[in-house]
Protein backbone atom coordinates (compact mmCIF):
# COMPACT_ATOMS: atom_id res chain seq x y z
CA UNK A 1 0.00 0.00 0.00
CA UNK A 2 1.21 3.35 -0.99
CA UNK A 3 2.03 6.30 1.95
CA UNK A 4 -0.32 9.20 1.65
CA UNK A 5 2.83 11.31 1.46
CA UNK A 6 3.94 9.76 -1.92
CA UNK A 7 0.64 9.42 -3.32
CA UNK A 8 0.22 12.54 -5.33
CA UNK A 9 3.89 13.15 -6.47
CA UNK A 10 5.62 12.54 -9.69
CA UNK A 11 8.90 10.35 -9.88
CA UNK A 12 8.99 9.12 -6.48
CA UNK A 13 10.12 12.60 -4.76
CA UNK A 14 9.77 13.20 -1.04
CA UNK A 15 6.76 14.80 0.20
CA UNK A 16 7.42 18.35 0.93
CA UNK A 17 4.84 20.66 2.72
CA UNK A 18 3.35 23.32 1.33
CA UNK A 19 4.59 26.06 3.52
CA UNK A 20 3.76 29.65 1.99
CA UNK A 21 1.17 30.90 -0.70
CA UNK A 22 3.67 31.23 -3.58
CA UNK A 23 4.65 27.69 -2.92
CA UNK A 24 1.01 26.41 -3.85
CA UNK A 25 0.51 29.16 -6.61
CA UNK A 26 3.94 27.41 -8.29
CA UNK A 27 2.96 23.77 -7.44
CA UNK A 28 -0.67 24.67 -9.09
CA UNK A 29 0.80 26.52 -12.00
CA UNK A 30 2.74 23.64 -12.58
CA UNK A 31 0.18 21.53 -13.15
CA UNK A 32 -2.00 23.59 -15.57
CA UNK A 33 1.04 23.71 -17.80
CA UNK A 34 0.92 20.03 -17.68
CA UNK A 35 -2.32 19.41 -18.52
CA UNK A 36 -2.27 22.67 -21.15
CA UNK A 37 0.53 20.57 -22.95
CA UNK A 38 -1.92 17.65 -23.22
CA UNK A 39 -4.14 20.01 -25.29
CA UNK A 40 -1.71 22.49 -26.78
CA UNK A 41 -2.78 21.50 -30.47
CA UNK A 42 -6.85 21.71 -29.59
CA UNK A 43 -6.62 24.82 -32.18
CA UNK A 44 -4.58 23.54 -34.73
CA UNK A 45 -7.09 20.11 -34.46
CA UNK A 46 -9.91 21.98 -34.13
CA UNK A 47 -9.54 23.87 -37.59
CA UNK A 48 -8.71 20.71 -39.23
CA UNK A 49 -11.89 19.38 -38.10
CA UNK A 50 -13.48 22.51 -39.25
CA UNK A 51 -11.73 22.44 -43.00
CA UNK A 52 -12.48 18.35 -43.16
CA UNK A 53 -16.43 19.09 -42.48
CA UNK A 54 -16.47 22.08 -44.98
CA UNK A 55 -15.03 19.69 -47.39
CA UNK A 56 -17.53 16.77 -46.84
CA UNK A 57 -20.14 19.43 -47.33
CA UNK A 58 -18.50 20.71 -50.27
CA UNK A 59 -18.09 16.94 -51.60
CA UNK A 60 -21.61 16.41 -50.43
CA UNK A 61 -22.88 19.11 -52.73
CA UNK A 62 -21.31 18.11 -55.94
CA UNK A 63 -22.85 14.31 -54.87
CA UNK A 64 -26.11 16.16 -54.71
CA UNK A 65 -25.90 17.54 -57.71
CA UNK A 66 -25.17 14.88 -59.45
CA UNK A 67 -27.93 12.94 -58.64
CA UNK A 68 -30.15 16.00 -59.04
CA UNK A 69 -28.89 15.70 -63.04
CA UNK A 70 -29.15 12.12 -63.03
CA UNK A 71 -32.86 12.43 -62.11
CA UNK A 72 -33.44 14.76 -64.30
CA UNK A 73 -32.21 12.90 -67.08
CA UNK A 74 -34.33 10.24 -66.62
CA UNK A 75 -37.07 11.61 -65.49
CA UNK A 76 -36.46 13.28 -69.34
CA UNK A 77 -35.99 9.87 -70.49
CA UNK A 78 -39.13 8.24 -69.17
CA UNK A 79 -41.30 11.02 -70.35
CA UNK A 80 -39.80 11.19 -74.08
CA UNK A 81 -40.46 7.10 -74.02
CA UNK A 82 -43.90 8.12 -73.00
CA UNK A 83 -44.55 10.65 -75.66
CA UNK A 84 -42.67 7.88 -78.44
CA UNK A 85 -45.33 5.24 -77.19
CA UNK A 86 -48.31 7.69 -77.34
CA UNK A 87 -47.36 8.62 -80.65
CA UNK A 88 -47.43 5.00 -82.02
CA UNK A 89 -50.58 3.88 -80.09
CA UNK A 90 -51.97 6.93 -82.23
CA UNK A 91 -50.65 5.95 -85.55
CA UNK A 92 -51.91 2.40 -84.84
CA UNK A 93 -55.48 3.41 -84.24
CA UNK A 94 -56.19 6.14 -86.61
CA UNK A 95 -54.53 3.82 -89.54
CA UNK A 96 -56.94 4.98 -92.27
CA UNK A 97 -59.27 7.27 -90.77
CA UNK A 98 -59.75 11.27 -91.30
CA UNK A 99 -58.58 12.01 -87.66
CA UNK A 100 -54.80 12.39 -87.74
CA UNK A 101 -53.00 10.97 -84.97
CA UNK A 102 -51.81 14.21 -83.43
CA UNK A 103 -55.49 15.05 -82.93
CA UNK A 104 -55.69 12.21 -80.04
CA UNK A 105 -55.27 12.88 -76.42
CA UNK A 106 -54.40 10.74 -73.34
CA UNK A 107 -51.74 8.79 -71.61
CA UNK A 108 -52.87 5.40 -71.87
CA UNK A 109 -53.86 3.62 -74.83
CA UNK A 110 -57.25 3.41 -73.67
CA UNK A 111 -57.57 6.96 -73.43
CA UNK A 112 -56.46 7.44 -77.15
CA UNK A 113 -59.17 4.88 -77.98
CA UNK A 114 -61.93 6.67 -76.25
CA UNK A 115 -61.09 10.11 -77.87
CA UNK A 116 -60.39 8.42 -81.41
CA UNK A 117 -64.04 6.96 -81.17
CA UNK A 118 -65.15 10.68 -80.00
CA UNK A 119 -63.36 12.39 -82.49
CA UNK A 120 -64.33 9.99 -85.10
CA UNK A 121 -68.02 9.96 -84.85
CA UNK A 122 -67.81 14.02 -84.82
CA UNK A 123 -65.64 13.92 -87.88
CA UNK A 124 -67.36 11.19 -90.02
CA UNK A 125 -71.26 13.32 -90.33
CA UNK A 126 -69.67 16.17 -91.42
CA UNK A 127 -67.82 14.56 -94.27
CA UNK A 128 -70.40 12.89 -95.40
CA UNK A 129 -72.91 15.04 -95.48
CA UNK A 130 -70.33 18.28 -97.07
CA UNK A 131 -69.94 14.64 -100.31
CA UNK A 132 -73.87 14.20 -100.46
CA UNK A 133 -75.18 17.68 -100.39
CA UNK A 134 -74.49 19.61 -103.37
CA UNK A 135 -73.61 23.56 -102.58
CA UNK A 136 -77.14 25.51 -102.43
CA UNK A 137 -79.43 22.86 -101.85
CA UNK A 138 -80.96 21.84 -98.84
CA UNK A 139 -79.81 18.66 -96.69
CA UNK A 140 -82.13 15.54 -96.45
CA UNK A 141 -83.93 15.61 -93.27
CA UNK A 142 -82.31 19.16 -92.29
CA UNK A 143 -85.93 19.98 -91.80
CA UNK A 144 -87.43 23.67 -91.55
CA UNK A 145 -84.33 25.27 -90.74
CA UNK A 146 -82.44 24.01 -93.64
CA UNK A 147 -85.44 25.25 -95.78
CA UNK A 148 -85.21 28.71 -94.18
CA UNK A 149 -81.36 28.68 -95.02
CA UNK A 150 -81.84 27.60 -98.90
CA UNK A 151 -84.73 30.38 -99.28
CA UNK A 152 -82.83 32.98 -97.86
CA UNK A 153 -79.56 32.19 -99.35
CA UNK A 154 -82.49 31.92 -102.55
CA UNK A 155 -83.55 35.59 -101.87
CA UNK A 156 -79.95 36.93 -101.41
CA UNK A 157 -78.89 35.63 -104.86
CA UNK A 158 -81.66 37.53 -106.14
Amino acid sequence: MTDDNTAGQDHGEEFKAITSQADLDRIIGDRLARERGKFADYDELKAKAAKLDEHEQASKSEVQKAIERAEAAEKRAAELEAKDQRAQWAAEIVEDSAVPASALRGSTRAELEEHFAVLKDLIKPQSQTRTSTPPGKPASGAGEKGRAAAALRELRKG
